[in-house]
């Protein structure tokens, strides 16, 4: 029992004391309130390859915290109190998570020595809000193996426009929640870039903007939800010939882009709800023909206006009431015709059929009225606001579904149990 020993002891004043580690390839050292990592005292586990050292209380690293780890691919440092970072050292690591710490600024040789880093996390950064953080050029010009880069929500004061050039294997890169304008040069010669989110920036995109995405070509992932785009819409996405799943949540449009047709083909996944829509922009989504997945919800209509038959590969529907019942009390009425309407103008291949129910609706009886009707619906989810803002509860009617015969999974969210009067479970 002599070799015992507990963890304080183990690593006493960041030193590791245990001769018996040699083989140990990886270590996990998270929640024990480390406060120092004495990296030049790692003599021992020299093949560690996985690092741990998340949700400590960790105040500054260095390359020297590490020199010695010569395996090491996997770092995580994420839910620290780290302010200052320094990877001056030659290291072989490849995936770092600086997630959750009190980063205040990161230089130009912040990142030197990790030529071979392909995935960083500085995500969350500064989440107690204490300072915003200094971008010092390009801090990524070290690491030109990254393929993946997530910068979402960390409280940036500015991104220098240089600061993604170089990165020609970059792949995924999520610069969301940051409140701030955007430089038109960010993304240039990211020609490999297939996933882009920086949703909730809060940015007007200005017609100087317009070309701000004319270089990634690879693109199949984009969301600009939470922007202003309505000005350049048209423009926005004119070499986006990859594209195939796009949000437009809240961008304050009035009309579906038209260039998504011609330029945008290839789009199976497209979200266009909370903007000002005013109906079912019919011919631009009958012009997406690989179209699967359609998010309506929160515009100016509740209910399908046009047929999209076309769309033979059409999986899944989401559909609310209208914008106006937030503002003015209504009572939606999801009866036989609008149920007709909505099988006889949605393909055969609809599964899933989300309802986001807000103000007072009443699911009325739809029992045969003459209609044969065979929809292939097997999912329906309705999602219900309670009536905290004033509105009677949502009910239904016996038969509601009556319209749905091949109905297997039905979920209701937000309903309490008086609110099924009527309806036979």
């Amino acid at each position: 029992m002599q070799d015992l020993l507990p963890l304080s002891e183990l690593f006493k004043d960041g030193r590791c004391r245990s001769r018996y580690l040699y083989e140990v390839h990886a270590l996990n050292l998270s929640y024990n309130q480390l406060q120092t990592i004495n990296g030049t005292r790692f003599v021992y586990i020299v093949t560690i390859q996985r690092l741990d050292l998340s949700h400590n209380q960790l105040e500054t690293i260095n390359g020297t915290s590490f020199i010695h780890l010569s395996s090491l691919q996997e770092l995580d440092l994420s839910h620290n109190l780290l302010e200052t970072i320094f990877f001056d050292t030659v290291l072989s690591v490849k995936i770092l998570d600086l997630s959750f710490n009190l980063i205040s600024d990161i230089y130009n040789d912040t990142f030197v020595g990790l030529h071979q880093l392909k995935d960083i996390n500085l995500g969350f950064q500064n989440y107690k809000f204490i300072w915003r953080i200094m971008l010092h050029g390009a801090v990524f010009a070290s690491c030109t193996a990254l393929q993946r880069i997530n910068m979402t929500k960390c409280d940036i004061m500015s991104l220098p426009p240089s600061i993604f050039h170089g990165l020609h294997q970059l792949e995924m890169l999520d610069i969301s929640g940051y409140a701030m304008s955007l430089p038109s040069s960010l993304f240039q010669g990211l020609t490999n870039l297939v996933h882009l989110d920086m949703s909730s920036n809060n940015m007007d995109f200005k017609p100087q903007t317009a070309g701000m995405f004319d270089n990634l070509v690879g693109l199949k992932y984009l969301d600009v939800s939470g922007n202003w785009i309505e000005d350049i819409a048209e423009r926005l996405f004119l070499r986006l010939v990859s594209l195939e799943n796009l949000a437009l949540s809240n961008t304050g449009l009035t009309t579906v882009p038209k260039t998504l047709i011609a330029n945008c083909p290839r789009i199976t996944n497209l979200d266009i709800s909370r903007n000002n829509i005013n109906a079912t922009p019919c011919a631009e989504i009958q012009g997406l023909q690989l179209l699967t997945t359609l998010d309506l919800r929160y515009n100016k209509f509740s209910y399908l206006t046009c047929p999209i038959t076309n769309l033979v590969n059409f999986k899944k529907l989401h559909l609310s009431e209208s914008m106006d019942c937030e503002l003015t009390p209504c009572t939606e009425y999801w009866n036989a015709t609008i149920w007709s309407n909505l099988i006889t103008w949605t393909p055969k291949s609809l599964s899933t059929l989300y309802l986001h129910i807000y103000g007072d609706t009443i699911f009325q009886s739809t029992v045969d009225r003459g209609l044969k009707l065979n929809s292939s619906v097997s999912s329906l989810i309705i999602t219900y606001c309670p009536d905290s803002f004033g509105y009677p509860p949502i009910s239904f009617e016996d038969d509601a579904f009556g319209m749905l015969p091949h109905l297997q999974i039905l979920t209701i969210h937000g309903c309490k149990p008086y609110d099924f009067q009527g309806i036979d479970l």
